[in-house]
C-alpha cells in the first residue's frame, strides 16, 4: 500500500500516544484521535499488537533462559540482548551486555527493522553513527559500538542510560524552578556542543533526554539529527523526497511542518518547548488529529499561552515567559541566535539580573538592581537612620562615639560601592534600552542629575571623586561619542567630559602614583577627542588625543604594567593617527604624522603579543595598523604597501576562530583583501 508521510506521522504520533495511555482507556483514545479513519485504526492497533507481541516474546526469552541457563540467547557481535527498552521510527532499542568474557559492561543496542534495512535507510543509519562517534560530551550518550549482525541488521552499541525522561525526573524528584532550570541548562550545553560539530539535532523532546540517579542529563537518539554541511546536505535531500520528514509534531518548529530548510534555529524552538514543559507541566500546543492541516493552524499560526498561565499560580515569573516566548517565536531569526544566548538569558534569569528576551524599562532594572543588593540597601537605610540619630550620640562617651563613626564609615562605603555599580548597570541600561530618543534622553539627564549631587559630597574622598570621574566619562560617551552607541547629544557630552577631566587632573595632581586615577585622565582625554573629532573640530580634537597618549604611555611605563596598560595607549595612538591622516575621515591631512602614530600603536600591540600571546585584541590591533600604514603608503610606495597588506591579511586569518566568524571580521577582511588588490592592480600599471 502506498502512504503518504502524513499519514505515517499519524501512525507514529497515535502509536506513542496509546502506549503511554493504560490499556483500559486505549480505546476510547484510539478511536476518538483516530475520528473514523478504519484505515489509520487498523494501522496503529496493528502496530500495538506486533509491539506486545515483541515484549511477550522478550519476556519468553528471559523466562526460558532462567529455566535453561544453557540456552543460547540471542547475539549481537560480542553482545547478548536482554530486552526491549523501547521503539521508534527506523527499530527498536534493546539492553544488552557484553557477553565475549572480555570485560562486563551493560549497553544500549539499536537495531533497524529488517523492512526497513533498504540503502535509504542504510545511508541515514551510517550518519547517525558518524554523527554519534563525532560527539563525546558529558551530557550526550556515547557510542561505543555498530556495525551488521550475522543476520544482515544495522546496529549501534551505545552507552545505556538508566533513568527518567527529564520531565518526569523533575516531577517525581519536586524539583524547584531553580533547580529544573539548572537541570535544563546541562541539556542546552549538549545541545551547544552538537551545534558546534555542525549537527542540528532536529528531534528534542522530554522523551530523548534521560536523567540518570545521580541527576545527569544524557541526550539521546541522533537519528534524525542533520549535519551542515554540503556532503550531507545531498544525502538529506534524497531522505526528504521520499516522504521521510522526522519530527515529533509536538516539539516541531513552524520551519519543519512546513519543510523548510532546517538551521540550529529549529533546535533553539524545540528547546523553548521542552522549558514551557519543564516549567509549567504541559506542552504548548495541544494536537488532536495529527493532520498537516492542524500542525500548521496549530503550530505554524497559533501564538503559545504563557508558561505562567498554565503553571501553578505564582510560580512563575515574567521573566520565564519572556524567555520561553523568545525560543518560541514563529520566525527562526526572531530566537535566540544560539544556543549560547539562551543559556545566557537563563543564567541572568538564575543570577537575578536583567534578561535579554525581557526589553524591560528602567524600573525593571532598577528592581532587579534592588533584589540583587538587598543587604547593601538595607545598609544604607539603616545608615541613614544613624545619621538622623547622630546628634543625640554626641552625648555618648567618646568610645561609642568612635565604634558608631566606624560603622558609619563602613557604611558609607557600601553605600559608595552601591552607587558605582548602580551607574555601570545604568549605563548598560541605556545603551540597550530600544525605543524612543526621548526615553533615552530623559534616563541620561536623570543619572547626571544623580552624579551632580554626588559630586558636592564627594570633595575630600579620593575614591568617590574616582568613580565619579569615570562615571561621567561613561556619561559622556553615551551622550554623544560617534564611536559607542549613542543619543547624539554632543554638547552634552563634552560638558559630562569637561567634569570628568576637571576631577580626573585634581585628582592625579595630588595623587600623581594612583594609577586609577591616571587612567581616568586618560580616558577622559580619549573620549572627548574623540566626540571632538565627531564635531569637526579636528584641530582641538588631535590636541586633546596627544595628551590622552602621552598620558597612556605614562601609565604603560610604570614598572610591572600589564598588556591592558599598553593596549590602551596603543589605542589612542591608533587613534591619533586617525586624525592626522587617515583616507577616508575629516583628518589634518599629516600623513607623515599618521605614519608616525600608526607605528608607534603597532610597536605597542607587539609588546603586548610578546606579554600575553593569546591577547587577541592587540592580535588584531596589529593586523589594523599594518593595513592604515598600507593605505597611506599606497598613495607612494605601493611595493611597501603591499607587503604591510599582506601582514595584514595574514594576521587577520592567524586570530581566534571565534573573532574569524564575526561579522566585523570578515567585513575588514573583505576591506583589507580589497586594498590589497587595488595595491597590486597599482605596482602591475607602474611596471609597464
Amino acid at each position: 500500500m502506498k502512504v503518504s508521510s502524513e499519514f505515517l506521522r499519524r501512525v507514529e504520533a497515535i502509536f506513542h500516544e496509546a502506549l503511554a495511555t493504560s490499556e483500559l482507556l486505549r480505546s476510547a483514545l484510539l478511536e476518538e484521535m483516530c475520528k473514523g479513519d478504519t484505515t489509520l485504526l487498523e494501522e496503529v492497533r496493528s502496530l500495538l499488537k506486533a509491539s506486545e507481541l515483541e515484549e511477550q516474546v522478550t519476556a519468553s526469552c528471559r523466562r526460558e533462559a532462567e529455566k535453561n541457563p544453557e540456552a543460547v540467547p540471542r547475539r549481537i557481535g560480542p553482545y547478548e540482548l536482554d530486552r526491549l527498552v523501547g521503539r521508534g521510527g527506523m527499530g527498536a532499542v534493546y539492553l544488552a551486555h557484553r557477553a565475549d568474557g572480555q570485560f562486563e559492561q551493560q549497553v544500549a543496542i539499536k537495531l533497524i527493522d529488517l523492512p526497513l534495512a533498504t540503502d535509504l535507510f542504510r545511508g541515514q543509519f551510517r550518519r547517525e553513527r558518524q554523527i554519534l562517534a563525532r560527539l563525546s560530551h558529558p551530557n550526550i550518550a556515547r557510542l561505543l559500538d555498530g556495525g551488521v549482525s550475522e543476520d544482515g541488521e544495522l546496529y549501534l552499541v551505545m552507552e545505556y542510560a538508566d533513568g527518567q525522561p527529564i520531565h518526569r525526573y523533575c516531577t517525581q524528584h519536586s524539583l524547584s524552578i531553580r533547580e529544573r532550570i539548572e537541570l535544563f541548562k546541562s541539556v542546552c550545553t549538549a545541545v551547544r556542543f552538537a551545534h558546534q560539530h555542525l549537527v542540528v539535532h532536529r528531534d528534542l523532546k522530554a522523551d530523548n533526554i534521560i536523567v540518570l540517579e545521580d541527576g545527569t542529563a544524557k541526550l539521546l537518539d541522533f537519528g534524525t539529527a542533520k549535519m551542515l554541511t554540503a556532503a550531507n546536505a545531498v544525502a538529506e535531500g534524497e531522505f526528504t523526497r521520499h516522504g521521510f520528514h522526522s519530527f515529533t509534531p509536538q516539539y516541531a518548529s513552524p520551519e519543519q511542518v512546513l519543510g523548510h530548510p532546517i538551521s540550529t534555529a529549529s533546535d533553539i524552538y524545540s528547546l523553548g518547548v521542552l522549558l514551557f514543559l519543564l516549567t509549567s507541566g504541559v506542552l504548548p500546543y495541544e494536537l488532536k488529529e495529527f493532520t498537516t492541516d492542524e500542525m500548521i493552524r496549530v503550530i505554524c499560526e497559533q501564538q503559545p499561552s504563557r508558561p505562567s498561565e498554565k503553571a501553578a499560580r505564582g510560580t512563575l515569573d515574567s521573566d520565564i515567559d519572556a524567555i520561553v516566548l523568545k525560543a518560541l517565536r514563529k520566525e527562526p531569526e526572531e530566537r535566540y541566535p544560539s544556543v549560547d544566548q539562551f543559556i545566557a538569558d537563563l543564567q541572568a534569569y538564575l543570577d537575578g539580573r536583567p534578561v535579554v528576551a525581557r526589553q524591560g524599562n528602567f524600573r525593571y532594572y532598577a528592581a532587579k538592581f534592588a533584589r540583587r543588593n538587598k543587604l547593601v540597601l538595607a545598609a544604607s537605610a539603616l545608615l541613614c537612620v544613624t545619621v538622623l540619630g547622630g546628634t543625640g550620640g554626641v552625648m555618648w562617651q567618646a568610645h561609642i562615639a568612635n565604634v558608631e563613626r566606624r560603622k558609619a564609615e563602613a557604611r558609607a562605603e557600601d553605600l559608595r560601592k552601591l552607587s558605582n555599580s548602580l551607574l555601570s548597570e545604568i549605563d548598560e541600561a541605556i545603551q540597550r534600552l530600544p525605543g524612543s530618543t526621548p526615553a533615552q534622553k530623559l534616563l541620561v539627564s536623570t543619572v547626571l542629575e544623580h552624579l551632580d549631587r554626588a559630586a558636592k559630597d564627594a570633595s575630600g574622598d579620593p575614591q568617590m571623586e574616582l568613580d565619579l570621574a569615570n562615571a561621567y566619562v561613561r556619561m559622556g560617551n553615551v551622550q554623544g561619542n560617534p564611536y559607542d552607541q549613542n543619543i547624539g547629544d554632543a554638547q552634552g557630552a563634552l560638558s559630562s567630559l569637561d567634569k570628568a577631566l576637571s576631577i580626573a587632573t585634581t585628582l592625579v595632581h595630588q595623587q600623581p602614583a594612583n594609577a586609577g586615577a591616571v587612567h581616568a585622565l586618560g580616558w577622559a582625554q580619549q573620549s572627548r577627542s574623540e566626540v571632538l573629532f565627531g564635531m569637526g573640530r579636528t584641530q582641538e580634537a588631535v590636541a586633546m588625543m596627544r595628551s590622552a597618549a602621552v598620558t597612556f604611555e605614562e601609565l604603560a611605563s610604570r614598572p610591572g604594567a600589564k598588556p591592558a596598560a599598553l593596549i590602551d595607549a596603543a589605542a589612542a595612538y591608533g587613534g591619533l593617527g586617525d586624525e592626522l591622516g587617515q583616507n577616508g575621515t575629516a583628518s589634518l591631512s599629516d600623513p607623515a604624522g599618521a605614519l608616525a602614530a600608526f607605528r608607534k600603536s603597532l610597536e605597542l600591540d607587539k609588546r603586548i603579543i610578546q606579554l600575553d600571546p593569546s591577547f587577541s585584541r592587540a592580535a588584531r590591533g596589529i593586523a589594523i595598523n599594518h593595513t592604515k600604514i598600507a593605505n597611506i603608503e599606497s598613495e607612494t610606495d605601493p611595493a611597501a604597501a603591499l607587503l604591510d597588506y599582506r601582514e595584514a591579511i595574514q594576521g587577520m586569518n592567524a586570530l581566534p576562530e571565534e573573532m574569524r566568524k564575526t561579522l566585523s571580521h570578515r567585513r575588514a577582511l573583505a576591506n583589507f583583501l580589497s586594498k590589497n588588490g587595488l595595491a597590486l592592480a597599482q605596482e602591475a600599471y607602474r611596471g609597464r
